[in-house]
């Protein structure tokens, strides 16, 4: 048990480093418990960030959609590649760059004011998850880069589209 913690703190650590663009899925571990504890981690981070809006069911769909519709483009694209030896570790640095992000925004998400109204929302509310989101998205496509061994361009696309994907999928049934 002590020494899977370990190999986590290390992941985590690696997940930070992965946030701020210095460190590559490569370096991780392949550990398939790792990835299963930053999922669960994820979910608890979810839940403190959405908790008062949805149910812990809807927390736990969301992320399930995330990790499903990543887990099919990385399957795709490494497998069209030839390097589906790269997925468990692509995976996991998905995942958990995705639990960094939400760590880092449950408590600038706390601070920031109220809406004004139902329908309007603050502009620096606005702000700050606009820049949350592309941080977000730069980190993934560059996740997408390494794994994929594919160009920056062709990796913001996919960023892109996943995101747009998950979106559209979020809006229709959530």
């Amino acid at each position: 048990m002590v020494k899977l913690l370990s190999e986590w703190l290390f992941c985590l650590k690696l997940f930070v480093q992965m946030t701020l663009f210095n460190a590559t899925p490569a370096r991780l571990p392949y550990s398939p418990a790792c990835l299963i504890l930053t999922l669960v981690a994820y979910l608890i981070a979810g839940q403190i960030l959405l908790g008062d809006q949805r149910s812990f069911l809807s927390i736990l769909a969301q992320i399930a959609l995330e990790f499903i519709i990543l887990l099919m483009i990385s399957f795709v694209t490494l497998r069209i590649g030839s390097k589906i030896e790269r997925l468990l570790q692509t995976m996991t640095a998905l995942s958990g760059v995705s639990l960094i992000i939400s760590i880092v925004s449950i408590p600038i998400l706390f601070v920031l004011p109220e809406p004004i109204s139902d329908n309007e929302i603050n502009p620096v509310t606005l702000q700050i998850n606009l820049l949350l989101l592309l941080w977000n998205l730069a980190v993934i496509s560059l996740i997408f880069k390494r794994s994929f061994e594919i160009n920056t361009l062709a990796a913001g696309f996919i960023a892109f589209n996943y995101f747009l994907l998950y979106e559209l999928i979020l809006l229709n049934f959530f």
